[in-house]
């Protein structure tokens, strides 16, 4: 069975294309979530400032109530149905990547050692897999949602206040586009060190746990223990580092947002002092501002943690091309330069096996040392070839 040579297709954008409907759908159901968070704040600003103006009758204010239930209801429903379309995209897209990474590296199960090492084929299987299902999840839905939202709401302001709506595309730009890219550029190398550290020290942990009878027996326990030790202090401090840089980019965002509050307030405040809207009005202009601008922010965030899934989709991408070339080299009878002693060795036990031979025993004996007593003692045993032997003892018997 021959690997499919997929090297050529990418491993984001033909999956974003064949559920381009279904993230669309999601990234929609996003926007009328936040939206709807908007609305519930909005409708409950008029209600909280016409509630406090003493109405004679509750019919009076019976819309406003409504609209805070319907709104508070609707926002929850649609949230989790957006939730419910994004995962189920992204696992059935994610499913079909580890089927890919599959038939790409199982046909070559015996060459490919000479390639990798098992912490890298199971990085690769956990946690690459697992960075571009987060793409999805967290990145690509959040910022088609936010861009939705972005413009829907400049166009609301602009039907009421063109100058004021160009004002706020500014300031809403720079929180969706500029702030990101200022985080990211300062946080770049960090990131990809972090990434690498903990990708190594989940290798070596990985072959260690694997090869545990070995490090045992050629005494380099101590010495991986303090190798992976260090390895994983410094991935540490790279990460409390990073941890820092994020808690102080996102204080200046929420000093961001509050700033976009206070400007929402004083342009609401000024049309109130125009009589172009009621003063009932004021507060919910204030309100709605929270979770658009929220909104916005979370995006920003996400963008940040790109190069992570950057160096995911180069890491698979290169599995790929490495498992095709040693595909390659197997079906024109080459095999790979670190695996021709191992190709000789089995060609080697396959012929002398072909000739026939039984295994015999005959009164073995062996112990550790001359004052110990026997671990074994005149075994004597015949295996014929090609027949299957078990050998059975209480727990601890060796």
């Amino acid at each position: 069975m021959r690997a499919t040579d997929n090297s050529s297709q990418g491993w984001f954008l033909p999956y974003l294309k064949h559920y381009f409907w279904a993230f669309l759908a999601a990234a929609l159901l996003g926007a009328l979530s936040i939206g709807c968070a908007g609305a519930l704040l909005f409708t409950s600003g008029h209600l909280i400032t016409r509630s406090a103006l003493k109405p004679e009758n509750i019919l009076m204010v019976y819309v406003p109530i409504v609209l805070v239930r319907t709104f508070g209801f609707s926002k929850a429903v649609i949230q989790y149905l957006e939730r419910l379309v994004g995962h189920d995209a992204a696992l059935r897209l994610v499913s079909r990547m580890r089927v890919r990474l599959y038939r790409a590296v199982e046909p070559q199960a015996l060459m490919i050692r000479s390639k990798f090492r098992t912490g890298d084929l199971l990085g690769l299987l956990a946690e690459d897999i697992e960075q571009l299902q987060n793409i999805y999840l967290k990145l690509v839905l959040p910022a088609l949602s936010a861009l939705l939202i972005y413009a829907a709401g400049i166009l609301a302001l602009g039907w009421m206040d063109g100058t004021f709506a160009l004002l706020m595309a500014l300031y809403g730009g720079f929180l969706l586009f500029i702030a990101p890219a200022i985080s990211l550029g300062t946080s770049l190398a960090k990131r990809l060190t972090f990434k690498q550290e903990r990708s190594k020290a989940y290798q070596e942990l990985t072959d260690a746990l694997f090869g545990m009878s070995d490090l045992v027996l050629s005494g380099r326990t101590g010495h991986f223990l303090n190798t992976f030790t260090q390895r994983h202090k410094r991935a540490a401090m790279v990460e409390n580092s990073l941890r820092r840089n994020e808690w102080r980019s996102h204080w200046i965002a929420q000093c961001l947002v509050g700033g976009g509050i206070v400007i929402m307030t004083v342009w609401a405040g000024g049309l109130v002092a125009q009589n172009r809207i009621e003063a009932t009005w004021l507060a919910s202009f204030a309100l709605v501002t929270f979770p658009l601008l929220d909104a916005f922010v979370r995006a920003g965030e996400a963008v940040v943690h790109a190069p992570e899934y950057q160096d995911s989709l180069r890491r698979l991408k290169d599995s790929e091309k490495d498992t095709s070339a040693l595909a390659a080299r197997s079906d024109a009878g080459q095999p790979a330069a670190d695996d021709a002693a191992d190709t000789k060795e089995e060609q080697a036990t396959a012929q002398r096996l072909s000739h026939g031979g039984d295994l015999l025993l005959n009164n073995v004996s062996f112990r550790y040392a001359a004052t110990q007593e026997w671990s074994v003692r005149n075994i004597s045993l015949h295996v014929p070839q090609g027949g299957k032997v078990a050998l059975l003892g209480r727990s601890g018997a060796g």
